[in-house]
């Protein structure tokens, strides 16, 4: 099923010379960081995006009819060229990246250096990072997954008695769960 297209997105498009962008926002432990797919920075919807240009790259970003937990990732490359300036960098890199941390993709249209309309194509949660090194390059590559998974995970929760009182001190629903498992049922005789 298709979705509508976006008053703001739809007269955008028909007014001519636009340029297509994206834009994301990433959160790790030090701070949320904005950042977009051009050079410099952009202000936007009371944020400033920091323009990453061709240093960094959106993996695929698939949407079916099918319920289904759909991932991306983000890479940002251009990292060796830090290295000299801060032989530390990659290192504050890597541990400033939070695990379960939210994500937010949005693809955009500029006319000029405003910014028209956005649509949020992925919202999401960083899973992990995946160093890329080769002879000329270093980049770090962020798997971003859709809080769906979330649904096959385990809780960790158990239906008892203890479990709830840890919340829920004076709740005594669970204890007939417990009583329940004592009780000897014979049926049909």
């Amino acid at each position: 099923m298709g979705r509508d297209l976006a008053s703001q997105l739809a007269s955008a498009l028909s007014d001519g010379l636009i340029v297509p962008v994206f834009l994301a926002q990433l959160t790790f432990r030090s701070a949320t960081r904005y950042v977009w797919s051009g050079v410099g920075t952009l202000s936007y919807g009371g944020q400033n995006y920091a323009g990453v240009g061709s240093l960094a790259s959106i993996g695929g970003i698939s949407e079916g009819i099918s319920v289904q937990a759909d991932g991306t990732s983000v890479t940002l490359s251009g990292i060796e060229k830090m290295l000299g300036q801060s032989p530390d960098f990659l290192t504050e890199c890597l541990s400033d990246i939070r695990a379960q941390a939210p994500a937010i993709l949005w693809f955009g249209l500029m006319s000029g250096t405003a910014v028209l309309a956005t649509y949020q194509v992925f919202r999401g949660i960083i899973d992990k990072p995946t160093l890329n090194l080769s002879a000329d390059t270093i980049s770090i590559t962020l798997a971003l997954e859709s809080r769906l998974l979330d649904l096959g995970r385990a809780s960790g929760r158990r239906y008892t008695s203890a479990d709830q009182n840890v919340n829920y001190p004076d709740d005594s629903g669970f204890d007939w769960v417990e009583i329940e498992n004592d009780i000897a049922v014979i049926w049909g005789n």
